[in-house]
């Protein structure tokens, strides 16, 4: 079972994100350890997930998804790209107003969100909208809840995993049709 910093992809030293930019752009400056994570790790839709493509479907599914350890309650379902999180930085009043940043999705749990300020600053919140309290701590830093991620098979999806490959360049497996 993988587990933590394993579940993620280094980003390329050639990659260079040029988050100072997206910074000034939004006026909103991201906390330290998020920006290294940023900056050393791909993020975004898809980039942690293993998908598979079924030649009748025209959409990838997953094969695998994430819990938080610690609350095994939440199943984390992906990374927002950082160009996401600064557009969508005001849909929420109360996100403006405590200044935390959309960072990623949870199943029907919620979002989970950045502290930038003050006290609440790398914190990684958990969002639940329609339960109380609404914001509730998960970790205080982002490799923090890296940590208590941990890789669950899809039990839903019901394909024999050892007819599963991938085409060179590809990032999503697909299913090797039997030949009779």
């Amino acid at each position: 079972m993988k587990k933590g910093i394993e579940l993620l992809f280094s980003r390329n030293l050639n990659d260079k994100i040029d988050i100072e930019t997206l910074e000034k752009q939004y006026n909103i400056f991201l906390p330290p350890l998020y920006k290294l994570f940023i900056k050393s790790f791909l993020i975004g839709e898809n980039k942690i997930f293993h998908e598979y493509l079924h030649k009748e479907t025209p959409h990838k599914t997953e094969l695998t998804y994430f819990i938080y350890e610690p609350n095994p309650d939440i199943m984390f379902t992906g990374f927002n790209p950082i160009e996401q999180t600064f557009v969508f930085k005001d849909i929420d009043d109360i996100w403006v107003e405590k200044k935390y940043l959309p960072i990623g999705h949870c199943g029907f749990n919620g979002g989970i969100l950045l502290g930038t300020t003050d006290k609440d600053k790398d914190r990684i919140i958990l969002e639940t909208v329609d339960l109380q309290p609404r914001f509730s701590i998960l970790s205080e830093n982002i490799f923090e809840f890296i940590r208590g991620l941990v890789l669950i098979d899809n039990q839903h999806c019901d394909i024999d995993k050892t007819q599963l490959y991938k085409n060179w360049g590809e990032d999503f497996w697909r299913i090797r049709e039997d030949k009779e």
